[in-house]
């Protein structure tokens, strides 16, 4: 049970510095206001996940199993020490309870609140993942339309391939901001996945498949993109 419970905190604690870890940089210059739209939707994404790691969210959950499977015999001590850690490792907010407070009841409330936290941070990621999964939606359409129209020119002579290779000088960075985008979702997922194992977790498993679901349509968009985008003609280069 010890190893169990030691192996979800370290799984989990590198799961969430995976969030800041793995970040897509966002590069280029967009050239519709959509392109630009889906671009700040990813910063703020990532400013989401960043507030998980550096909030006291995953620090009282962590601090939390780490008491219980360090305290043996003597589980209202090692609640206080999981406490603590708790705090250094999550931030301030762990630190309330450390004082004036029973330390098996305070144990328990540490996990209570920290499980609620998770599940607010991730209905913000799964709001944030629904505007991104419209962004893009938005994107594919609108690129569709850009791409034929300077199909239409280029065969007609009124465009240079290189003119046209200025235009969709964004097309890469639209196909990495969606594929940042949904590593992002997938790194909330590989999170929720563990607290959903944990007892009283089945609520953040739950938002672990409607974070899934907007992943698979986000996957529908982006290959939406990339046949858009295969749509370029042979002279003007691949994206």
């Amino acid at each position: 049970m010890k190893n169990r419970v030691v192996g979800t905190v370290l799984i989990l604690s590198l799961a969430v510095s995976g969030c800041v870890s793995t970040s897509a940089g966002v590069g280029g210059s967009p050239k519709t206001a959509t392109a630009a739209a889906l671009r700040q939707q990813q910063v703020e994404y990532e400013r989401i996940q960043e507030g998980v790691v550096t909030g006291a969210v995953i620090g009282a959950l962590i601090g939390a199993g780490i008491g219980l499977a360090a305290g043996g015999q003597n589980r209202g001590q090692a609640a206080a020490l999981g406490g603590l850690l708790g705090a250094g490792l999550g931030g301030a907010a762990g630190g309330a309870y450390a004082q004036n407070v029973n330390e098996q009841t305070k144990n328990i409330s540490a996990q209570k609140e920290g499980l609620q936290k998770v599940i607010a941070q991730a209905d913000r990621s799964i709001g944030q993942a629904r505007r991104i999964n419209e962004l893009a939606s938005s994107l594919a359409s609108e690129e569709q339309a850009r791409i034929n129209g300077l199909n239409a020119q280029l065969r007609t002579g009124k465009i240079t391939a290189a003119i046209y290779r200025t235009e969709i000088g964004d097309a890469r960075n639209n196909i990495n901001v969606i594929e940042g985008s949904r590593d992002k979702i997938d790194a909330d997922i590989a999170i929720l996945d563990r607290v959903g194992k944990e007892p009283g977790g089945a609520e953040a498993a739950a938002r672990a498949n409607q974070l899934r679901a907007e992943k698979a349509k986000l996957e529908t968009k982006l290959k939406l993109l990339h046949d858009v985008y295969n749509r370029i003609p042979g002279e003007v280069g691949s994206v």
